[in-house]
């Protein structure tokens, strides 16, 4: 999260920061130099983190002071091309949160620091494919590759936040097999068994 920790794991050669709530212009620049990847983690400074551990002073009187400066962060990085990757630190914080909400979460705060909803989404698929030596694999809509997709009403590239509400999916798919879908497409799949 802070220096020189950031610095250190930089000069030893990682391929990957996570976190970086304190991360400063020397380690974003660092971070692009090497050519790393960097997943910032935003919902942990985020301010629905910060009330959901109301409760808890000693974690929340770091919190605080690093929102600002984590999403600067991640604006210097978007301005510099840094490759930024999505990851949301679940379960972390269970008050205040459900499973699922973190990951779409983190795309709207990226696009809060200057991303577009498409590298939001280039974020949380492509690259973060290509993060973990999966991209041939998975991470893009390419035949051969494994097919794990929501199809959703709304578009995403006008508002992003569409994949926040459940309410909007209306096909799952995981390994090319429909696991579930609204009627209206329910003829055209055949969807997987209970």
């Amino acid at each position: 999260h802070t220096q020189p920790g950031l610095a250190n794991c930089i000069r030893a050669g990682i391929d990957q920061i996570h976190h970086g709530a304190f991360i400063d212009p020397a380690a974003v620049h660092g971070i692009k130099e090497k050519g790393l990847y960097y997943m910032p983690t935003l919902a942990v400074t985020c301010q629905r983190n910060i009330e959901a551990l109301a409760d808890q002073p000693w974690q929340t009187k770091e919190m605080i002071p690093a929102q600002p400066i984590h999403r600067a962060g991640v604006r210097l990085a978007h301005e510099l091309g840094v490759k930024l990757c999505v990851g949301c630190d679940y379960p972390g914080t269970p008050k205040g949160w459900k499973i699922g909400d973190r990951t779409m979460f983190e795309m709207q705060e990226l696009v809060r620091c200057g991303l577009t909803p498409m590298e939001a989404l280039v974020a949380a698929t492509r690259t973060n494919a290509a993060a973990y030596g999966k991209l041939d694999d998975f991470g893009t809509l390419e035949p051969g590759k494994r097919a794990d997709l929501l199809l959703v009403t709304g578009n995403p590239l006008d508002d992003i936040s569409v994949l926040y509400n459940a309410e909007n999916i209306v096909l799952v798919m995981k390994d090319g097999v429909v696991e579930s879908a609204d009627e209206q497409f329910k003829r055209y799949y055949r969807v997987r068994e209970e």
